[in-house]
C-alpha cells in the first residue's frame, strides 16, 4: 500500500525503488523514503519552516530514523489490515498515528533517497492548531502507554509536551485566541510547573492590555 495526498508528488522512480527494498527485505513491512518539501502560501510566497513539534521524540518512535510522512511510505497491506487500519476517532495526524503504532510493533527501513515531495500551504488542514491541539491529546496518551515499560522515554515524552503546549500557547496568544492560549499555557504548566515565562505568558493572556501589546510583538505568521 501507497499513499498520495492530493497535494502532493511522487518522483517518476518513487515506487520501483521501494517495491524493489520490499522485494530485498521480506521480514520488513514498513518502507519509507527521504522526502522534499515545498512551503507556499495561497499566493506562492515560501512559508518559513515551522519549528519540529517533536523533533526529540521522531528518533524514539522511527527507531533512529526521520520521520515518516504519507507520500514517502510503502507498507505491506497484511500488516495495515492486522492492526486495524486508520484511528476513525482522529481528525489530524490519521496515517501519522498508524505509521507511529506500526514502528513501535515492526522493523522499518528508511531509503535516504528523495523519492517524493510534500507540498505544505497555510489553508491545510495539518496547519489547524486547534485540530493539532486537541488531536495532541491522543497522540500523547498513545506514546505514554505505548512506552509504559520505558520511563526514560515517558520522562523525555512529558518534557516535549510541555514544549509543544508553550509553543502552541505562545501562537494563540499571538494571534488573540486567548482561551486557547490559556487552555494550552496551563496544559503546559501541568508538565513543567516551575515555567515562569510560562505563568507570565498565562498572566498576559488575561490582561487586555498586556494580551494586544503580546499580539502585535508576537503575532505568528498566520495573524498577518
Amino acid at each position: 500500500m501507497a499513499f498520495l495526498d492530493s497535494d502532493d508528488l511522487w518522483y517518476p522512480h518513487k515506487l520501483a525503488v521501494q517495491v524493489a527494498a520490499l522485494e530485498a527485505h521480506p521480514g520488513v513491512p514498513f518502507f519509507y523514503c527521504k522526502l522534499d518539501y515545498a512551503r507556499t502560501d495561497e499566493l506562492g510566497h515560501e512559508i518559513p519552516a515551522e519549528r519540529g513539534w517533536d523533533s526529540v521524540l521522531i528518533p524514539l518512535i522511527f527507531q533512529g530514523q526521520p520521520n515518516a510522512s504519507v507520500p514517502a511510505v510503502l507498507l505491506r497491506k497484511d500488516v495495515f489490515v492486522k492492526e486495524g487500519g486508520f484511528n476513525p476517532s482522529l481528525r489530524i495526524g490519521v496515517s501519522w498515528e498508524l505509521f507511529v503504532r506500526i514502528a513501535h510493533k515492526y522493523p522499518i527501513h528508511y531509503i535516504p533517497q528523495s523519492l517524493a515531495k510534500q507540498r505544505l500551504h497555510s489553508g491545510q488542514v495539518t496547519r489547524d492548531l486547534r485540530g493539532k491541539t486537541e488531536n495532541y491529546h491522543r497522540f500523547h496518551a498513545c506514546l505514554y502507554k505505548m512506552w509504559s515499560d520505558d520511563p526514560a522515554k515517558q520522562a523525555i515524552l512529558l518534557r516535549d509536551t510541555a514544549r509543544l503546549y508553550a509553543d502552541l500557547g505562545r501562537q494563540f496568544l499571538g494571534s488573540g485566541d486567548y482561551f486557547d492560549a490559556q487552555r494550552c499555557f496551563r496544559w503546559s504548566l501541568s508538565y513543567r510547573p516551575l515555567s515562569w515565562k510560562n505563568w507570565r505568558r498565562l498572566g498576559i493572556s488575561y490582561l487586555p492590555g498586556l494580551r494586544e501589546w503580546y499580539g502585535r510583538r508576537k503575532a505568528t505568521p498566520e495573524a498577518h
